[in-house]
């Protein structure tokens, strides 16, 4: 799962670094929240989220409808500030050893959500079974680890 957060920059514009901080603090602490205690959740970089969750589609989908409308909800110290997310899911079928082509579909997906605004959740490719040895190698690599 792929999590981006909505007009994250202009956020950052209109209420300074400072709130934007926050938002991605509070996102974080949502993510890390609502996933469970097996997930593997790291930052990318900027505004955006990889998330690891090895129960499946149904829970991944039942997960990203989970944050998604928490983050909908954050109250934040900006009364007018709206915060929202788009997520992208996609599955690793069990023995896929191209670990490239899973984050370019979930990568594909973010982008489809972002662009449809309407659920801010989609998804590419079928459910099988992560193979999580391989995902754990790529977030290795890709993330910034985050603590609750």
């Amino acid at each position: 799962m792929l999590i981006d957060v909505d007009q994250f920059k202009s956020i950052n514009d209109k209420f300074g670094h400072a709130v934007g901080d926050d938002v991605l603090i509070n996102v974080a602490q949502i993510i890390l929240s609502q996933c469970p205690d097996d997930a593997i959740i790291g930052r990318l970089g900027g505004d955006e989220f990889i998330v690891v969750i090895p129960e499946g589609l149904q829970n991944a989908k039942q997960f990203a409808q989970n944050i998604n409308a928490a983050v909908n909800n954050l109250d934040t110290i900006i009364t007018d500030l709206q915060c929202s997310v788009s997520i992208g899911l996609a599955t690793l079928t069990k023995g896929e050893q191209d670990i490239r082509s899973w984050f370019e579909a979930a990568d594909k997906a973010l982008y489809k959500a972002k662009k449809s605004r309407s659920q801010h959740v989609d998804r590419i490719r079928k459910l099988s079974q992560y193979n999580r040895i391989q995902i754990v190698q790529a977030v290795v690599l890709l993330h910034q680890p985050l603590s609750g």
